[in-house]
């Protein structure tokens, strides 16, 4: 808790001889903590549909064996209860405004060392709910102000939650369901290319290819979240992408899909020919460059890179200067497989990093080369 300290003053004179002595006495009052500070003290909305609530954290405090929220150490947490007399699914929000880090967590339970994690997405009826608010107070705003909107959607029914298999065509798309339950977003790509999917409210969002029952990308989401929440993938126009999501609570989540423009030479197979001649300048941009399992085997990274190729007019000592890239980068040499038994593999030759202001310059960068091999040269940084 915090305390508000208050001070009296007191004097006291002692007459020895001619000399006076007096002092200052300093008394600590405690402030009250907000009324819903203990378990016990739960604030009860009992079985209500929708609720808003903007709440002081001021001299919140944590208990004695309370649980960790969300795998972490209470810190200054609140309490609620909740009874609920339906199923249908919960959400709580907190409000934009709020800006304090924050965590909900929900248990069952009817003392606080015998709480259990419990979910709201299908509650059960007649349970009695505990929700907790913890707060970290080094992320006090000066108002100590939360917002929260607990809000129950309409009854659950089997027949929100069927499965609806959704056809889009064209770039770029959105889609927003109209209907509770599992979805399935079937789209195939006009052309090859890296796309990129965002999902508003955030929900998890499962990526895949037609082809493979294993997602390629996961669009993580949280319920507390507002901000949009986005994957980059790559794909071609041979085969369908699905995006799948279960949609119970929240708002209808919105999926976007745009194409990216990415830069020409952004994989190792469309890397930029320089010839053969001994010295040779290039430009380009890292601009929405990306990575794939490739590149980040041959560069132990998963940094985009842009790629150019050359071939060594002869043998000897080569230098790579970048002086004039406006970013902080990495410069990468690989030396192609060749055609003898002893060349059938990648060789990373140099990764050097940290190349940039505010760093020290470490150009040029020198590598040896063999006449005729051939060489992937890389930029890499974040885009």
């Amino acid at each position: 808790m915090v305390q508000r300290e208050q001070r009296w003053r007191w004097v006291k004179a002692v007459v020895i001889g001619a000399i006076a002595l007096t002092g200052e006495l300093s008394v600590s009052a405690t402030a009250a903590p907000p009324a819903n500070d203990d378990f016990e003290n739960r604030i009860d909305l009992g079985s209500a549909r929708e609720v808003s609530i903007t709440v002081s954290t001021a001299e919140a405090t944590h208990e004695i064996g309370e649980p960790e929220h969300l795998a972490q150490p209470a810190i200054a947490s609140l309490w609620w209860k909740w009874t609920a007399a339906s199923n249908s699914s919960v959400e709580i929000r907190m409000g934009y405004e709020t800006s304090q880090w924050t965590r909900i967590a929900v248990y069952e339970g009817d003392t606080l060392r015998s709480l259990k994690v419990a979910s709201l997405d299908r509650p059960k009826i007649g349970t009695t709910y505990s929700i907790a608010l913890d707060v970290d107070p080094d992320s006090f705003s000066d108002a100590r102000e939360v917002s929260l909107r607990f809000r129950q959607f309409d009854d659950y029914s089997d027949t929100a939650a069927e499965s609806h298999d959704v056809r889009i065509e064209g770039i770029p798309f959105s889609f927003t369901p109209t209907q509770r339950g599992t979805t399935i977003v079937r789209w195939r790509p006009p052309d090859d290319g890296i796309f990129l999917a965002n999902v508003t409210p955030p929900l998890p969002v499962w990526i895949r290819k037609s082809s493979d029952p294993r997602p390629i990308g996961i669009i993580p989401g949280l319920i507390h979240e507002a901000a949009p929440r986005s994957y980059m993938f790559e794909a071609d126009s041979s085969l369908d992408i699905t995006f799948e999501f279960n949609w119970i609570a929240l708002d209808p989540p919105t999926i976007e899909v745009n194409a990216l423009n990415v830069p020409s030479n952004d994989r190792v197979d469309d890397a930029v020919d320089l010839g053969t001649a001994a010295i040779v300048s290039a430009t380009g941009s890292n601009h929405r460059a990306t990575t794939d399992d490739q590149e980040a085997r041959l560069t132990d990274s998963n940094t985009p890179v842009v790629w150019w190729r050359w071939t060594a007019p002869h043998s000897g000592v080569f230098a790579l200067d970048s002086t004039g890239t406006d970013f902080f980068h990495s410069i990468l040499v690989v030396r192609e497989p060749g055609t003898s038994t002893q060349e059938q593999e990648w060789q990373r030759l140099l990764r050097v990093d940290g190349i940039g202001e505010p760093f020290p310059n470490k150009q040029p960068i020198a590598f040896t080369a063999d006449m005729g091999a051939t060489y992937l040269l890389g930029i890499g940084g974040n885009t």
